[in-house]
């Protein structure tokens, strides 16, 4: 316990007094004292009591910081020591669970976005609350959990709430993830109801119904007589038939009731028209790129039965025929894709997004979808029945045109001699040829050029140099760099494995948060985002990141689409690409361990070891923080990093003639790097 962590170690604390069976003394009163008379019951309970109270208090004080041990190590019981933490840091119970309850309300589940990860985030929330002593009881935990749904979920909220399903938070966790698989993400099942002829021969038996003495029934078509009451009178003429619509009868003596040969057939269907060969569907939910058709495959490797299966989203496997890669010509460019599998039991072919930003392309949705690869277009497609489909013109390379381009590869032409000593010295170049030439060991060859060889492109092809600097920014926030950092091999302080900053194009000046996990990744972008747009009044125009899935995940993208974000990725495996943030983590990674070195601080102490807005950087003028804030910014106040210092505890009760304590000097401001 340091204070930021109370509740983490409220909940944890709980656990373990509950675990022994110690948390009773933390709500009963010590027994009273023993005397003379007292029986052996009550010193038992007593013993009991006492021996539970001393070993909660140890508990509660290993788990304590140092400064809080030398607070609370005199008091007398464990009950005595929680009461104390409580008024310490059990102050802004309510206004934490303001802020949880806050979250709670103005969460809604994105189109697309995982309902598992969703009612996972929303039972954290509710758990929350239920630590800060809130009351919501089960009920209003599913209703709040079902509010948050999107629209594809009306038929499942609709449902939960006119059956009065009495789900717990794990039945409704199971449920919407089985609900999900069925209809698939972001989409609505659709049930419709048609009336067929029936595959068994005749229909259902009539029942026998007999007549009661003294009452007759008039004719059940329409224009019948009435019928007769008993008594002679007229009997009130019946209403409208619910079978057939028509009146002067009740639907249990409708004539079309038991018509033989027809049943009810319900079809669940989610758009299952059928599309060409040359059609591929634009796909985010899927896990690989998937055909139905060897057309446009260069090269693939047939799989032996079971090697590979895929699930559907009705449980069932479909195994996997071939995999290879496939090549889509267009107008003007190709789309490859790679790692195709080829099932054929399928009836669409889909093109998985996730895979293409790996491979350096970038999809843009809107009322079409657009794939793009380094600024330059590639393809472009039509949505249809909200489906994002895709038509190539043609397949470039058939199944046997890849064949006979193999073939003509390693038949090499007789005539062109220079072409066949390059292929028997190791494809050599052809000035390592004339020379061998000129010294006589191949005299009687005519030097001649031959065309360009497939295989020495594929061997010896190298990447081109990246330009030094790329175009810069005039103003800040218009471009921002991003790049996470980690595992670290030693934690920080406070349990810190990864840290992420974020720089600004325009003046250099960066920020860095510290994070357990890279799933947070995504809430340290909106703090950057809030504390930045608020503190220069402008909004943020692109991020410029790698391909990593912390920028990746479904939530992450549609925050910066809906907030008008462009979003730079590069390319898979060129880190130059991003070489702003790069550098960024380098430098800080350099200057953090030349200050513990100097400092003579343990390993853990790197996450507190940041200073780097305050000093001048080759890529612009000024220093960071001055062109960031726009005035220059005194350094009086900076130390060295971990030099000695003395500090004032005034946390002791009678402080007035208390010593300071010395120490060594760790921060200086929290996250500007």
């Amino acid at each position: 316990l340091t204070g930021p962590n109370y509740l983490d170690f409220m909940r944890n604390l709980d656990i373990v007094l509950v675990a022994d069976e110690y948390k009773f003394v933390l709500t009963t009163p010590a027994p009273a004292p023993l005397s003379a008379q007292s029986t052996e019951e009550e010193r038992e309970a007593h013993r009991k009591w006492h021996k539970a109270d001393e070993m909660a208090r140890c508990y509660i004080l290993a788990s304590m910081s140092n400064v809080l041990q030398q607070q609370h190590h005199t008091m007398p019981t464990a009950a005595d020591m929680m009461l104390s933490l409580k008024k310490l840091f059990g102050e802004q119970d309510r206004a934490t669970r303001f802020e949880a309850m806050r979250k709670i309300m103005s969460s809604v589940m994105p189109e697309g976005a995982s309902v598992r990860e969703h009612v996972l985030k929303m039972m954290g929330y509710l758990n929350e609350i239920d630590v800060l002593g809130g009351n919501i009881d089960g009920e209003a935990k599913i209703d709040i959990i079902l509010h948050s749904l999107p629209k594809s979920y009306e038929n499942f909220r609709l449902n939960a709430i006119m059956n009065k399903k009495d789900y717990t938070l794990a039945e409704l966790l199971t449920n919407l993830v089985a609900a999900e698989g069925l209809m698939g993400r972001g989409s609505q099942a659709h049930v419709y109801v048609q009336a067929g002829p029936s595959s068994s021969k005749g229909g259902k038996k009539k029942k026998q119904v007999q007549k009661k003495s003294g009452r007759t029934s008039g004719s059940s078509g329409n224009g019948g007589s009435k019928a007769v009451a008993p008594s002679g009178g007229v009997m009130k003429p019946k209403g409208k038939c619910f079978k057939c619509n028509k009146t002067g009868h009740w639907k249990t003596d409708c004539p079309l009731k038991d018509v033989p040969g027809t049943s009810l057939t319900l079809v669940v269907e989610t758009c299952f028209a059928a599309c060409s060969t040359s059609s591929w569907v634009v796909d985010t939910g899927a896990t690989d790129h998937v055909c139905y058709t060897l057309q446009g495959f260069l090269q693939r490797r047939q799989l032996s039965e079971g090697e590979i299966t895929i699930s559907l989203g009705n449980a069932t496997r479909v195994a996997v025929v071939a995999v290879g890669d496939v090549h889509l010509s267009f107008s003007n460019s190709v789309l490859v894709l790679k790692n195709v599998l080829y099932v054929p039991s399928f009836r669409k072919n889909l093109i998985l997004v996730p895979k293409l930003f790996l491979d350096g392309y970038s999809v843009i949705f809107n009322d079409n979808v657009l794939i793009m690869r380094n600024n330059s277009f590639i393809c472009s497609g039509m949505l249809v029945n909200n489906i994002y489909t895709v038509t190539c013109a043609y397949h470039t390379v058939t199944e046997a045109h890849a064949s006979s381009s193999l073939n003509k590869r390693n038949e090499p032409s007789q005539s062109n001699q220079t072409y066949l000593w390059h292929l028997r010295l190791g494809h050599v170049n052809l000035r390592r040829i004339q020379r061998l030439v000129g010294n006589g060991f191949l005299d009687s060859l005519q030097v001649e050029p031959f065309s360009v060889c497939e295989s020495c492109l594929e061997s010896k092809m190298t990447s081109r140099p990246f330009k030094a600097k790329g175009n810069k920014f005039n103003d800040v926030l218009e471009l921002i760099h991003s790049d996470l950092c980690g595992p670290m091999s030693i934690q920080a302080r406070c349990g810190f494995e990864y840290f992420v900053t974020f720089i600004d194009d325009y003046s250099r000046y960066g920020y860095i948060y510290f994070m357990c996990r890279k799933s947070e990744c995504y809430d340290k972008f909106r703090e950057f985002k809030a504390e930045a747009e608020n503190r220069q009044g402008k909004s943020i125009k692109s991020l410029r990141s790698d391909c990593g899935g912390e920028y990746l995940s479904n939530e992450f993208r549609q925050y910066i689409l809906m907030n008008g974000i462009t979003s730079q990725l590069t390319a898979l495996g060129t880190p130059k690409q991003n070489g702003v943030a790069e550098r960024r983590n380098r430098t800080l990674l350099e200057m953090v361990r030349s200050m513990m070195s100097y400092a003579s601080l343990p390993t853990s102490f790197w996450g507190y070891a940041y200073l780097l807005n305050f000093v001048p950087s080759k890529s612009v003028l000024k220093t960071p923080i001055e062109l960031w804030s726009g005035r220059k910014t005194s350094l009086n106040h900076i130390l060295i990093w971990g030099c000695p210092t003395h500090v004032l505890d005034k946390e002791a009760d009678s402080w007035h003639l208390e010593q300071k304590y010395g120490c060594l000097s760790v921060t200086q401001r929290e996250r500007e790097v």
